[in-house]
């Protein structure tokens, strides 16, 4: 199985997220640059800029449980603009869910006690995890139905740290 390596990044300057459509790397040291010593540009406006900059957050190869048809509207235009394609039946087939990352705010339901709860997406110990009330659950994808009963995506850090303040 091949994993594909995705990032986003949060702008500290202009306060506002940016996904892979403006996030540009160097090939010859993509993997030095950012796993070693955190240096990468994003190019937007024809600019690069300075990785201090930013803060990365990798996809976790996870998505979460939401229906095509729940999505708006714009949401799914937007996923058939990234496919290349403007029809809906083929967007459809090939939708999993909204894509995880770090920092994103899940609402999930676990298996162990049935409750309800509001976590953030980390990369704690060598592996995703999401924190909950100062606990950590990890959610790699072969333990994934063994913890969690349903996963939303609500919300990231940045954009909507209100979402923390009420975990429950």
């Amino acid at each position: 199985m091949t994993r594909e390596i995705k990032f986003r990044a949060w702008d500290r300057k202009d306060r506002k997220m940016i996904t892979k459509e403006n996030f540009k790397t160097n090939p010859e040291n993509f993997i030095e640059g950012i796993s070693i010593t955190g240096n990468f540009s994003l190019f937007e406006n024809n600019t690069y800029r300075d990785s201090e900059d930013f803060e990365l957050m990798q996809f976790t190869e996870l998505f979460d449980n939401t229906k095509w048809e729940d999505l708006p509207q714009y949401e799914q235009q937007l996923f058939r603009i990234s496919l290349g394609t403007e029809y809906g039946e083929e967007a459809k087939k090939k939708w999993k869910g909204k894509e995880i990352y770090e920092g994103d705010i899940v609402r999930t339901r676990w298996i162990e006690d049935d409750k309800i709860y509001v976590g953030k997406v980390i990369f704690e110990e060598g592996h995703f995890c999401l924190e909950i009330e100062d606990i950590f659950k990890p959610i790699f994808q072969n333990e994934y139905s063994s913890y969690i009963r349903e996963l939303e995506v609500i919300g990231n850090i940045y954009e909507n740290p209100e979402l923390l303040e009420n975990k429950k």
